[in-house]
């Protein structure tokens, strides 16, 4: 069905007669139009990279996602809610790429954030493919303690990879160790630490991409559209674009492939100037 509306949009932006379009899914998509170049020469060369194939991963097979919030009494409710609002994100693009993450909590009766990541381990133990933990921390800890130390090497052992991801008051040094300290993952991207002020951030899905093994490229918007470039051969192509309510994602089945003009509705940030691309190769 979303195949059948972005042919029917290509139609229009490419000058071309318009097929008709299904109701939910126009409503879905209505800040979004992508479509097909209807030939390429004909239009002005992108000005920047547009998202290359990658070298093959190590592992294409979707990561077992657990996103770790963390909720201790010191997380100022701003924080918190930035937090959640990234784990609501994560598990959106989770959904949309092939896999469906665990939310958990530590913090108050939920535990120090050593038990937070040793439940998480233990959600994961059992899934052979890319294991993945996101330890979101609010607030600062006490580097180095002996029930941390444990829990990260349960990780590591376990082959799962830890990514820090920081809100608010945070030692970027500090959470850089957490992700030193796990399993270094299966993809070509190691394990490593960020910081996100905005749950609407690109960072959260350049992370999610890095850890998932995904390809992923920024596409910058000029006039209102942008360009991309699907790879040959990918599975599933995720479009995220930074709205003024939350992040819009646009999700595409075996798409063909070549460049695609993306196209902002009204419901897009405008101040927001580029949006990302995500993509999946079959396992």
């Amino acid at each position: 069905m979303l195949g059948r509306y972005l042919a029917a949009l290509a139609g229009r932006v490419g000058g071309g007669p318009a097929a008709g379009t299904a109701g939910p899914v126009r409503r879905r998509c209505a800040a979004l139009a992508l479509a097909a170049a209807t030939a390429v020469g004909a239009h002005t060369s992108p000005a920047v990279p547009l998202g290359a194939p990658p070298a093959q991963h190590h592992d294409q097979r979707p990561a077992r996602v657990v996103v770790l919030v963390d909720a201790s009494d010191g997380v100022p409710p701003a924080v918190l809610a930035r937090e959640r609002g990234a784990a609501r994100l994560i598990s959106r693009l989770g959904r949309a790429t092939g896999t469906a993450p665990d939310v958990l909590a530590y913090g108050r009766s939920a535990g120090t954030r050593a038990d937070g990541l040793l439940r998480a381990t233990g959600v994961l133990d059992r899934h052979d493919g890319p294991r993945v933990i996101f330890l979101f921390a609010g607030v600062r800890t006490r580097p180095g303690t002996a029930d941390l130390s444990r829990a990260l090497a349960r990780a590591r052992a376990a082959g799962v990879a830890v990514w820090p991801v920081g809100f608010g008051d945070v030692d970027r040094d500090e959470l850089a160790r957490y992700a030193e300290k796990g399993h270094q993952g299966r993809c070509r991207a190691a394990p490593s630490a960020s910081v996100v002020a905005d749950a609407r951030d690109a960072t959260v899905v350049d992370v999610f991409a890095q850890a998932g093994c995904l390809g992923h490229a920024r596409a910058p918007v000029d006039g209102g559209r942008a360009w991309i470039r699907v790879p040959p051969g990918a599975e599933v192509v995720v479009v995220a674009i930074p709205g003024r309510a939350g992040v819009e994602l646009h999700r595409e089945h075996r798409p063909p492939p070549g460049y695609r003009a993306v196209h902002l509705g009204p419901s897009a940030d405008p101040d927001r100037s580029e949006m990302t691309v995500l993509w999946t190769f079959p396992g």
